[in-house]
């Protein structure tokens, strides 16, 4: 059923979301190992040649074949009380307190680091996390490390954000780098719908690829380095550009260790 699952997630999303009764049969074992495991659960059987020339006229086929058996077999009142499907998830929130409850056990925590109280005489704590004991984090800085962590030292300012051409790197084709149209097993109904899902996934990745850009450190683009041989004042730039960057790197680290 694991292997079913990790098939099932490298689908593409254009087939994944598509309205099919294969795709409907895909999605509901995925989610419900106990229903894929039932021991009732029709099997794909293979035709003989003879039975699959016939099945192909009078709609027949294996394929058909599985499909009625799965529909009828999942429409059963035993198995569609067995049925769950997935909840979409809602994201998380970063609560500025948490809540600490009493254990049950004193054995309920010891495989876990999680913040612990000395004093039980309440049942629940509210632990406000930016003002623990004499510690005082600003709110910006639980922001920040909820999302960007480098977000406090004013990252931008240390970073660009570069271009493939920018970084003097060629385009990716969106191509495919080979021809199999030549073979004659590519020219089966499946191989060629093969073929074009490889070429629109390398037409895909390649437009992803030549559109994203790469961060780099200002002062230390291709441009930059090539100036700092000659350039004794881009030189000190960049050098003064570092030592900005550490400096506010030990900033940062000093506060983590208060």
């Amino acid at each position: 059923h694991n292997w079913g699952r990790m098939l099932v997630r490298v689908v593409p999303p254009s087939d994944f979301k598509r309205k099919s009764s294969e795709m409907s049969a895909l999605r509901i074992l995925s989610e419900n190992p106990s229903v894929a495991q039932h021991p009732h659960i029709p099997k794909f059987q293979i035709d003989s040649a003879m039975s699959k020339f016939k099945g192909m006229f009078q709609g027949k086929d294996a394929v058909s074949r599985i499909l009625n058996e799965l529909h009828s077999f999942l429409t059963k009142q035993s198995i569609r009380s067995m049925l769950q499907f997935p909840v979409a998830s809602i994201e998380s929130q970063s609560p500025a307190v948490m809540t600490l409850k009493r254990p049950e056990s004193y054995f309920d925590y010891r495989l876990w680091v999680i913040p612990k109280v000395s004093d039980y005489s309440q049942s629940t704590f509210s632990l406000d996390i930016q003002n623990c004991a004499a510690v005082n984090i600003p709110l910006a800085q639980i922001q920040a490390f909820a999302s960007k962590p480098l977000s406090p030292i004013k990252l931008e300012s240390f970073v660009v954000y570069l271009s493939r051409n920018e970084l003097r790197q060629q385009n990716v084709s969106a191509v495919v780098p080979f021809d199999l149209s030549a073979s004659k097993a590519a020219r089966t109904h499946c191989s060629e719908a093969t073929t074009q899902r490889i070429g629109t996934d390398i037409a895909k990745y390649a437009y992803t690829a030549n559109n994203e850009t790469t961060p780099i450190l200002i002062g230390f683009t291709p441009k930059d380095i090539d100036s700092l041989h000659s350039n004794p004042a881009s030189l000190n730039k960049a050098i003064a550009q570092l030592g900005s960057l550490v400096k506010a790197l030990n900033g940062l680290m000093a506060f983590d260790r208060l």
